[in-house]
């Protein structure tokens, strides 16, 4: 029988919790026995897996802050009031802008609202993460509006939660901490928990978060080697050790290329390398990438990329967009932002008109588009 070199292959596998995925959740309540509250998602971790797909997602990042930014304007003001303190911090446009924020990204705001010592009216309010709110389990039947405790915690995958349970708005009995919850209606197999103004565009997002992450990956942990050497002879250890730094010295140089070395006693026995294709470079990945672009922004209700400063699919030269943007942001302040604000506003304006004991109303002052 011949003599074959025996040759030893290691594989080389990343645990699970090594390797970056962001999967896609389901928006959904859930009810668990031990709980007082309806869990957000299945983990009840359905908001903070919207909080990192926009650290994951540059377009979906970018759609949602462009619409804050542009619903926000120069600010608001309470009509005949101006830009007044809400609170002992903060005015109305500085609070108007974190409940934008909530709205844009989640589709709801919280407000803790704090009644005077005399019960006469609303002393402040304060805005209140709606990332960290979770509702109460509802009792048979129960409307949302009759909703008695809401929960807020800043972590709620910690193991020792420390955890804020507030009473609904009421003003009928005007005692303890409240919270006002308001969220966007959108039929939905939910109740109490909204749909993200931009639900469809979340399988969008995670694709191009995932592609990202793969050609990262790929660039920093490929295997393949960019130099093969084979030599023939049998050296010793440290003879081989020498001869492999020297090989790195000369030919590695500043851009850390992968040397593959080998030794055979003779050329028939030399090992026989076969690349493995890889094709993380291939078309498929721009196409692919530019579609989930062209969903997030879809889904955003954004009519063109030009607003965001993205350029898919867009051939004209940069002069001659000017009218594009001035039409897409138009068109996206007409029938998108102040469509949205106007109920937003409704609800805020309730909790305003308790403050101060009459009704009030919110004026929003928006960029004019003819300045872009």
């Amino acid at each position: 029988m011949n003599n074959v070199n025996k040759q030893i292959f290691n594989s080389y596998n990343l645990a699970p919790g090594d390797m970056y995925r962001l999967d896609v959740r389901e928006n959904v309540e859930r009810s668990i026995k031990k709980d007082e509250w309806l869990w957000w998602g299945d983990m009840n971790d359905y908001p903070q897996f919207v909080l990192e797909l926009m650290e994951k997602s540059a377009t979906l990042a970018v759609c949602l802050n462009s619409k804050i930014t542009i619903s926000f304007g120069k600010g608001v003001e309470i009509e005949g009031m101006g830009n007044t303190m809400v609170n002992r911090y903060e005015s109305i446009s500085e609070l108007y802008y974190k409940l934008l924020a909530d709205v844009w990204i989640f589709g709801g705001f919280a407000i803790e609202v704090i009644w005077s010592k005399d019960g006469n009216n609303v002393e402040s309010i304060y805005h209140l993460p709606f990332q960290n709110i979770r509702v109460k389990k509802p009792l048979e039947d129960q409307h949302e509006r009759d909703i008695e405790n809401y929960y807020y915690c800043e972590n709620w995958k910690a193991q020792r939660k420390i955890i804020t349970r507030f009473d609904g708005l009421n003003p009928v009995d005007r005692n303890g901490r409240q919270i006002y919850y308001w969220k966007n209606y959108t039929p939905s197999n939910n109740r109490f928990y909204p749909l993200l103004p931009w639900q469809s565009g979340v399988n969008s997002a995670v694709l191009e978060s995932e592609i990202w992450e793969f050609h990262k990956t790929n660039l920093a942990t490929s295997l393949l080697p960019n130099l093969n050497v084979s030599l023939i002879g049998s050296p010793t250890p440290q003879e081989k050790e020498e001869i492999y730094e020297e090989l790195i010295r000369s030919y590695s140089g500043k851009w850390g290329q992968k040397l593959m070395l080998s030794f055979s006693d003779s050329p028939d026995t030399r090992p026989v390398i076969e690349t493995i294709s890889n094709n993380a470079n291939s078309s498929l990945y721009i196409d692919v990438l530019t579609l989930a672009q062209s969903a997030t922004i879809s889904a955003n209700q954004i009519s063109s990329p030009l607003l965001i400063g993205a350029h898919i699919g867009v051939a004209n030269g940069f002069s001659s967009n000017a009218d594009e943007i001035k039409t897409a942001t138009q068109h996206l302040v007409d029938f998108v932002i102040k469509p949205q604000i106007e109920k937003m506003n409704m609800g805020l304006e309730n909790v305003l008109a308790l403050k101060y004991n009459k009704p009030v109303q919110i004026i929003n002052h928006f960029q004019n588009t003819e300045n872009l």
